[in-house]
């Protein structure tokens, strides 16, 4: 990949530039709540080390189920959502689908808990699609960008690098207790698989030197995060889409691919990868990045209706909502992307 310019540089870094969103509660609210969720995870840790993994597993659909229940704020977040993007499902479906959703979240908390568990079992609880897609990426010689989404268990991402020997860099947020942090980092972190904490000093440098060294780059795009970000249609409803995985993929030429680990019967996984066809160009212009994003946007839609259930529903995908200019402008590029594509299909 060619060195990139100065300015191109400080625009690519105002694009990954990621401010943590901060809660303003009590000094002391803070840290009993920070004390708590440490010592949880040392709980949790604790007892991942002394179940199987089917036990970690049951477990986790019973925590899930609790959390349906006690979290009355994340459940109508789920179920408003699902109403929004499935207004076909009767209230009793809803509900179903929302339980079911707690409950993959929760198994998704025991198993990455109990990591180590399932490397025991690795690959035979694992089956693998389309992997040639990324063989065939990575012997273009210019690195992998590789989208992820909060689907299925996407932390065993991690497992496969290690195993096929690939090296993979993955960019997380970082979590508010420090010491927590810490040991999510050492659980995500292999010889084969680095953890890129975005905010942090040097982490475009970063980026851009997986590229470089022709290694895997994992970002997400799902979630509406504090990062720069555009308004693209996400099931019809405008959505604040991040601009990092759409400016690295124009400046770099990079092919970009997909990746996602549903959750099987019996305690098994399938990792499914999935190219996504687009034209590299030179120039990252706003309806440029606007064509890209709503590009990964379709492709993301396709990946959750396949498994809409694994889908974490309890994230506020819409949480901001555009103006009116804003809203105008979205619609614009819509509506001109829809007449290009028509007229190419014409041709």
């Amino acid at each position: 990949m060619k060195d990139l310019e100065t300015a191109e540089l400080k625009d690519l870094e105002q694009a990954l530039h990621y401010e943590e969103f901060r809660k303003h509660r009590p000094s002391s609210t803070r840290i009993f709540r920070r004390n708590a969720e440490y010592l949880l995870y040392l709980l949790g840790t604790w007892l991942a080390d002394r179940f199987e993994l089917k036990h970690l597993q049951v477990a986790g659909r019973f925590i899930g189920k609790l959390a349906y229940r006690f979290f009355p704020k994340e459940r109508g977040i789920a179920l408003m959502q699902l109403g929004k993007i499935h207004p076909e499902l009767s209230p009793a479906q809803r509900e179903s689908w929302c339980r079911e959703c707690f409950s993959h979240f929760g198994q998704l908390l025991t198993e990455f808990l109990g990591m180590q568990k399932i490397e025991e079992h690795w690959p035979q609880c694992l089956d693998i699609e389309n992997e040639e897609i990324l063989q065939e990426a990575l012997a273009q010689q210019k690195g992998v960008l590789l989208m992820a989404l909060h689907q299925g268990n996407w932390e065993l991402i991690s497992l496969y690098a290690k195993h096929a020997r690939i090296k993979m860099n993955a960019t997380t947020a970082n979590f508010p207790e420090a010491r927590v942090n810490e040991k999510l980092l050492q659980r995500r972190e292999n010889q084969w698989m680095s953890i890129i904490r975005r905010g942090e000093p040097g982490t475009v440098s970063k980026l851009l030197g997986s590229l470089r060294n022709h290694e895997v780059l994992i970002l997400a795009i799902d979630q509406d995060t504090n990062v720069p970000s555009n308004w693209v249609p996400f099931f019809g409803i405008p959505a604040k889409t991040p601009l990092g995985l759409a400016k690295l993929a124009l400046k770099s030429g990079a092919p970009v691919l997909s990746y996602a680990i549903l959750r099987q019967p019996e305690g098994r996984f399938k990792l499914i990868f999935e190219k996504i066809d687009h034209h590299p160009e030179t120039v990252s212009s706003e309806d440029q990045l606007f064509r890209l994003n709503r590009i990964l946007n379709r492709h993301l839609e396709k990946m959750i209706e396949r498994e809409p259930k694994q889908w974490a529903w309890i994230h506020r995908r819409w949480r901001h909502q555009p103006d009116e200019q804003e809203r105008q402008d979205m619609e614009k590029r819509e509506k001109a992307m829809m007449e290009s594509e028509h007229n190419i299909q014409i041709a």
